[in-house]
């Protein structure tokens, strides 16, 4: 179970409560696909976006970037930070902060977002994936970050985006999303199934 440590109190982490979620696609992936590839290529996916993922965090800090990959991800990992650094240049998004711990007090959750910044004159919150799709939890996810960002810094978010690079072309997908307050509605829902169905209270 994935926490969060604070003021030595534990809180339970976004994308902990969000495993409630049923993910049918991944489900039929696993019915047809064997053991063996199931964790070749999940080792493989989680390997590529944590590196993707700390790569993109130096950049944008300014720090060196000296990091081991495997010679197989190489390629993977160029893809995906090729398209990062052309979509920040196209849309001119300055950086305030990344990897940014929050915590929501009012509602007892934890999580880390990749990015805030600001883009023509609005605050921006965004979280990168390197999966194959923007998935419908992945809003949710954002949306609960963008709470407790503004519980905790007093500060009002303008928009919240997903971008997603592809570990196969250096492309990205970037989704503005929509609806926020439907959205951390739908969070509070599983928080409370998570609540029932996985931590048992």
């Amino acid at each position: 179970m994935k926490t969060y440590t604070i003021d030595a109190i534990e809180y339970p982490s976004v994308t902990e409560i969000l495993k409630v979620i049923n993910k049918p696609g991944l489900i039929e992936w696993f019915k047809r696909t064997s053991f063996s590839e199931i964790v070749e290529k999940t080792e493989k996916a989680i390997s590529i976006g944590d590196i993707v993922h700390d790569v993109i965090h130096k950049l944008l800090k300014g720090e060196r970037v000296e990091i081991r990959i495997n010679p197989e991800y190489v390629s993977s990992v160029q893809s995906c930070v090729s398209a990062f650094l052309d979509w920040k240049k196209k849309c001119g998004l300055k950086v305030i902060e990344t990897e940014k711990l929050v915590v929501s007090k009012k509602h007892f959750y934890a999580g880390t977002f990749d990015f805030v910044g600001k883009l023509d004159g609005k605050i921006i919150l965004a979280d990168w994936k390197t999966s194959s799709a923007i998935y419908k939890e992945y809003l949710v996810q954002v949306a609960a970050y963008k709470i407790a960002y503004e519980e905790m810094t007093g500060q009002k978010v303008d928009e919240c985006w997903v971008i997603r690079f592809s570990k196969d072309a250096s492309e990205f997908e970037a989704k503005k999303v929509e609806d926020l307050d439907r959205l951390f509605t739908l969070f509070l829902y599983a928080y409370e199934l998570w609540k029932y169905f996985i931590k048992g209270v």
